[in-house]
């Protein structure tokens, strides 16, 4: 007997469930909302706490040593583009004067706030 191709199903293991009608623009909205944050570094003192806002506690171990100085001058500007997206997590991207950010937005609930959970700028930044 061949061994099979398809690994058994475990209770709860079903992945995330589907975005219900919104959750793509909610979670772009965010991604926005925190490519914003990233770039408004005017106050250099005030960039952390205003751009953590954004960010999953793990994101935030990443990016806590970014010093706002060093951000380049940019905005975010047309629409942001969904790769997948579920009710729980996002792809998005948002087109910046200075080249595309690529999001991943997360939440543990629907009820929850998106969260940049990962964050790369365009590779000409990084």
């Amino acid at each position: 007997m061949a061994p099979s191709e398809e690994a058994p199903g475990v209770p709860g293991d079903e992945g995330p469930s589907e975005a219900e009608e919104g959750d793509a623009e909610e979670a772009g909205t965010a991604a926005h909302a925190a490519v914003e944050a990233y770039f408004s570094t005017d106050d250099p003192e005030q960039w952390w706490s205003e751009f953590s806002k954004h960010l999953t506690p793990a994101a935030q171990e990443v990016w806590q040593y970014t010093d706002p100085r060093r951000v380049p001058a940019g905005a975010p500007e047309g629409s942001a583009e969904y790769g997948l997206v579920s009710a729980t997590d996002a792809e998005i991207t948002v087109p910046t004067t200075i080249g595309d950010f690529q999001l991943v937005m997360v939440r543990a609930d629907p009820a929850d706030d998106w969260k940049v959970s990962y964050l790369e700028p365009p590779e000409e930044v990084a």
